[in-house]
């Protein structure tokens, strides 16, 4: 029990932080910048000029998110409680855009609903969306920007890889990794043998939390993110090979016995 309850403190603890500091018990004061980003990311901007003509959407919504302060009216004018420069100063010392300005918590706010008046009045954008959110997650974290330093010595392997191994769909910048979908099998197909033993004790929690973190990780970044959703996988694929290796281990332990 009293493991359990440091468990919960250590992981309330962050929320609880930004709710005294900043009046809002999210993880992230993004959420709300990342979502209306999805919703432009195939939505019409005719149809973002009509709504915010008739009132339905903020002037934050049709601008977009991620945006220098100065690009949303009256939002760099806003008093700041603090003089901390990394939550007051518009801009970082090279001049890029400070987002952990406290204006942007108010503006996620607005944003947020933004995104569902956007997601309302054109389903199929969202939904084109979530489909190439999905399928950029399936790329390798490989092809990450951030790492092309890194990646240039094998640089051709990495090509050769993605050649041989890898599927490109037609007209959209994705790549299939077509082990994803062996590895879900295997992990399912744990799962389905775990419940069907009525499996308890330490291994069972030790598979359920990992695999919950893997779907939640999964569902929750892919919602809130486009574009670069395989750089989550830097995160997952230790966690979901260790849950694949549990997956085959179990598969080979449950095989027929070899006829004699």
């Amino acid at each position: 029990t009293l493991v359990l309850a440091t468990a919960v403190l250590l992981m309330t603890a962050p929320y609880a932080k930004n709710l005294a500091l900043f009046g809002t018990a999210n993880a992230s004061s993004w959420a709300g910048m990342s979502l209306l980003r999805t919703a432009h990311a195939h939505g019409s901007p005719a149809l973002r000029r009509q709504l915010l003509a008739q009132g339905v959407l903020s002037q934050a919504g049709a601008v977009g998110a991620f945006r220098p302060l100065a690009s949303y009216p009256g939002s760099s004018a806003a008093p700041c409680p603090t003089a901390d420069p990394a939550l007051c100063s518009p801009a970082k010392r090279g001049g890029q855009p400070n987002f952990n300005h406290r204006a942007y918590i108010e503006l996620s706010r607005q944003m947020a609903g933004d995104a569902w008046v956007l997601y309302a009045a054109e389903p199929s954008a969202w939904a084109r969306t979530q489909l190439g959110a999905w399928l950029a997650w399936l790329r390798p974290v490989g092809v990450y920007p951030f790492l092309a330093p890194a990646r240039e010595p094998i640089e051709d392997l990495q090509r050769n890889w993605a050649t041989v191994l890898l599927l490109e769909t037609d007209g959209a910048p994705v790549v299939l990794a077509l082990g994803v979908f062996a590895a879900l099998g295997l992990l399912v197909r744990r799962l389905l043998l775990a419940w069907r033993l009525n499996l308890r004790g330490p291994e069972a929690a030790l598979i359920a939390v990992a695999a919950w973190t893997v779907i939640w990780v999964a569902m929750v970044g892919n919602t809130l993110e486009f574009g670069e959703n395989y750089r989550f996988r830097a995160y997952l694929d230790p966690l979901f090979l260790a849950l694949v290796a549990a997956g085959c281990s179990a598969v080979w332990r449950t095989r027929p016995a070899a006829q004699t």
